[in-house]
């Protein structure tokens, strides 16, 4: 079977698993690479992240992929402990939903959720902090060279 080659392909097949399921998973948006626009909270926001290819065996490399999924919570309006509930709640729920799948309906080796951060940001100057979780998906891929 073949594999995904290019960091677009998982990009988009990750943010059409979350887009999918958003309501299910207790996102109100899922955002697309750098959009600036986030119209409603929770939101998780799948940008794309490295890309390598090595030599694998004869005639065949593998592609890693690295996708970060900022989940962007709530504005610091409720309490901390209900707060941080919550969020601990909605980042295992996306984690999970992902490892339903771990090869991408076969178009990866393997994939998985290996990191998650969690931290406060300003997503505007002058804005509310928002409490954040930043995701990190690695998965990989095999593509076999064809040429003469």
């Amino acid at each position: 079977m073949a594999h995904y080659t290019e960091i677009e392909e998982v990009l988009d097949f990750v943010h059409n698993v979350l887009d999918t399921n958003k309501v299910a998973l207790g996102l109100g948006y899922v955002a697309y690479g750098t959009e600036e626009l986030l119209p409603q909270y929770p939101a998780a926001v799948v940008t794309p992240g490295p890309q390598q290819t090595s030599l694998h065996a004869t005639r065949q490399f593998r592609n890693d992929f690295v996708l970060e999924i900022w989940v962007l919570h709530a504005k610091l309006s409720i309490s901390r402990r209900e707060r941080t509930k919550e969020d601990l709640e909605l980042v295992t729920a996306i984690k999970n939903k992902l490892h339903e799948d771990k090869t991408l309906s076969g178009n990866v080796v393997f994939g998985q959720v290996t990191a998650r951060t969690p931290s406060v940001i300003y997503v505007r100057e002058g804005s509310d902090p928002v409490v954040t979780t930043r995701m990190a998906w690695q998965g990989f891929g095999l593509e076999v060279w064809s040429g003469v």
